[in-house]
């Protein structure tokens, strides 16, 4: 026989503070790197009727930052803290993630739409001279001559 369950109750403002600890990085002040190694993905989303999903999601827990602050930590540090990944939907990863993400890479490769090595040597040459691009400019040149 398995021991009944205790009874809790929770006000809605308590309930409402261990969701939100729950979702904060524990330790301090948070910064952008510490709320996305805590969630591990965050769903990037090119439709804004406010902000981005991942803007809203690193503010949220992020107190003292903004918009233009997250932007600013994702893409103006001296290392990289995070790659975008199309895991379900395309999403924002911690970089110390990459090595789980290891086993979708390899699978992706033996897909028939896997671009072939012309293909990718042609993309890697345009990253390497206009720097990084969003993927829309990098499909429409995705094939070897039309860069």
């Amino acid at each position: 026989m398995t021991a009944p369950a205790p009874e809790a109750e929770l006000s809605p403002d308590e309930a409402r503070a261990i969701a939100i600890a729950a979702a904060l990085p524990a330790g301090g002040t948070p910064t952008v790197t510490a709320a996305l190694a805590h969630l591990h993905i965050v769903q990037l989303d090119g439709i804004s009727a406010l902000a981005r999903a991942h803007q809203l999601t690193l503010t949220a827990r992020v107190p003292a930052s903004t918009i233009t602050t997250v932007d600013d930590s994702l893409n103006n540090s001296s290392l990289p803290i995070a790659f975008d990944y199309p895991a379900h939907a395309l999403s924002l990863v911690p970089i110390t993630d990459w090595p789980l993400w290891a086993c979708r890479r390899r699978a992706a490769r033996r897909r028939p739409q896997y671009p072939d090595r012309h293909v990718r040597a042609a993309l890697l040459d345009r990253i390497a001279r206009d720097g990084p691009l969003p993927m829309r400019n990098l499909r429409q040149n995705a094939e070897p001559g039309t860069g």
